[in-house]
């Protein structure tokens, strides 16, 4: 049992890994755009020692026992396609798998069972994307579908389809606006079966990580850089100076990266807020009307958590921000659908 719990603890240590790698994550999200998606993946596989009720006549004292079959680290691939609604996707993979097995164990015997054990396994899985802001984003998900396993040694070779479920947490890292880069963990496993003449309830039970590509369709090109303006204009050189309390930060068309320019007004910002003591700043993020509202909503939300982000870089503290998403809602500019105009892409700060 103690080769079955180290497979389970590396399994848990490969998501604990994955999803730490994608909350840590500070750089600008490349794409943020739906629709639909490809992808390549290979695989490294774990299969835990399975514990089976066991019949061989050559060894009596085996049978009718719980016996370990080990399982060495093995190899797979797969190909996916799936379709992005925005925080949610759903995906349907199909992946094989191949381990390994050389005996059976119980009571200080052993039977040569020296073969292998495959996968091929058709799922179809919901994922949640958890926003960051940036290019990574960790995901959540699950799955269903069914699994052909394969079983083979020399004393038997036979293959059954049963139903088979996966727990999945990942991360996707944007290389650009079509193409991106996933690590992932999956607990994959299917219901118990009889093999051949030896093995009784046996359960085909992994634990596997994977890496792959993606490549998502009508990914859009990124749009001239519009420069950022603060408002309102400083008072005469003859007046004494005041500081600012509103402040405009604008952003590319479908993008919610800090420009240099939007940089140097959060600078501004935040040295006002410092000077003027305010415990309180109000960011309200906005979109274009050149997307869904759905997806404008998200992306007004992104902007406005990229700022604060910024701010509390230079000192102002998280727990004296607050972030309100307008999406579409409140143009600066009046548009009609579908225009891409930059005075509303924006996130508005506020020194109360």
């Amino acid at each position: 049992m103690s080769s079955s719990i180290s497979k389970i603890e590396r399994g848990a240590s490969l998501a604990v890994l994955v999803m730490a790698l994608g909350l840590g994550a500070g750089a600008a999200k490349a794409d943020d755009t739906t629709g639909f998606y490809v992808g390549a993946l290979g695989v490294v596989n774990f299969t835990e020692t399975a514990r089976p009720v066991t019949d061989v006549p050559e060894y009596p004292k085996l049978s009718g026992i719980s016996a370990d079959v080990s399982h060495k680290t093995g190899w797979g691939a797969g190909v996916l396609a799936g379709y992005d609604f925005g925080s949610f996707r759903l995906q349907g993979d199909v992946v094989f798998r191949r381990n390994k097995f050389d005996k059976i164990s119980e009571r200080g015997l052993e039977y040569d069972l020296s073969g292998r054990v495959s996968s091929f396994a058709p799922m179809v899985s919901a994922l949640y994307d958890i926003s960051t802001g940036s290019s990574l984003t960790p995901y959540i998900g699950a799955g269903i579908g069914a699994s052909r396993n394969k079983i083979k040694d020399n004393s038997f070779n036979e293959s059954k389809w049963s139903f088979a479920y996966q727990g999945i947490a990942g991360v996707n890292y944007d290389l650009s606006a079509n193409i991106g880069l996933g690590a992932e963990y999956r607990y994959f496993a299917t219901g118990e079966r009889t093999i051949g003449k030896y093995l009784k309830d046996y359960k085909y039970d992994n634990h596997s990580l994977f890496l792959g590509v993606t490549y998502k369709f009508g990914a859009a090109p990124a749009a001239p850089i519009a420069p950022a303006v603060a408002v309102p204009p400083p008072p005469p050189p003859e007046a004494a100076p005041e500081l600012a309390r509103s402040y405009l930060v604008f952003f590319d068309w479908n993008a919610s990266a800090i420009t240099s320019e939007a940089a140097a007004i959060i600078n501004e910002a935040a040295a006002a807020a410092k000077k003027l003591a305010v415990t309180r700043i109000d960011l309200t993020g906005h979109a274009d009307r050149s997307g869904t509202p759905a997806y404008n909503q998200k992306l007004s939300e992104k902007r406005a958590v990229a700022v604060k982000n910024a701010l509390v870089q230079l000192g102002i503290p998280a727990n004296e921000i607050s972030v309100v998403a307008k999406g579409e809602t409140s143009p600066l500019v009046p548009t009609a659908d579908g225009v891409r105009e930059p005075q509303n892409r924006r996130v508005e700060i506020v020194l109360p």
